[in-house]
């Protein structure tokens, strides 16, 4: 590895974890509320399908933008970063840090050395701008993750509580009709079920069938 891979890498390495663990943190968030979405849903089955079908996609999403930041991170991308910023010639720093490089004919250790101790002082010169550059694109991206993430994890606590809440003791069938855990099927008048809906409790006498 030459001095300018070294000094690359040392430039792109926290900004790649950092964009890694945003990434993580959004498909986090994007697979907590899929699975409220599931507990919504449940239990039909297609909605609790549906909701497992996302979070699979979250997470193939999630691995897609990993790698996508790696890449973003690379020795190559910040050399084309470093040119950019520095005015050099187009390829002087990529160059250098090719698998390729000094492998060429008429290339040889000697001028690979010398090629790579300007690169590595041009990478040493322009790296704190496009540090900064960098800082602010991973700083939103951190922001967003989180952001992501805690929307998730509040979505999620929402679905669970829906999905634990107690619910009425009778199911209503048709109308006038009302199945009670004791009592079994009972008719009721139309009056009755009215007042069951309504926040006053009103004592309404059951007719037999």
């Amino acid at each position: 590895m030459t001095e300018t891979a070294r000094r690359l890498r040392r430039l792109g390495g926290p900004h790649a974890r950092a964009r890694a663990f945003a990434v993580v943190l959004g498909g986090l968030g994007a697979a907590l509320a899929a699975a409220a979405l599931g507990l919504a849903l449940a239990p039909a089955v297609p909605g609790v399908t549906l909701a497992w079908v996302l979070i699979a996609a979250s997470a193939v999403g999630a691995a897609w933008a990993v790698r996508r930041a790696r890449h973003e991170s690379a020795a190559p991308t910040l050399g084309r970063l470093i040119e950019s910023a520095a005015g050099g010639r187009a390829g002087s720093i990529v160059g250098v840090v090719s698998p390729t490089a000094g492998k060429g004919s008429g290339s040889s250790a000697a001028l690979l050395l010398a090629a790579d101790t300007r690169a590595a002082a041009i990478v040493s010169f322009a790296a704190p701008g496009v540090d900064d550059q960098m800082r602010r694109t991973t700083r939103r991206r951190v922001a967003a993750g989180a952001g992501a993430a805690l929307a998730g994890v509040f979505l999620f606590i929402a679905g669970r509580r829906h999905r634990a809440a107690p619910r009425p003791s009778g199911t209503r069938f048709a109308r006038g009709v009302t199945r009670t855990p004791r009592s079994g099927w009972s008719w009721t008048s139309t009056r009755c079920v009215a007042a069951a809906a309504s926040p006053r409790r009103l004592r309404c006498p059951a007719r037999s069938a």
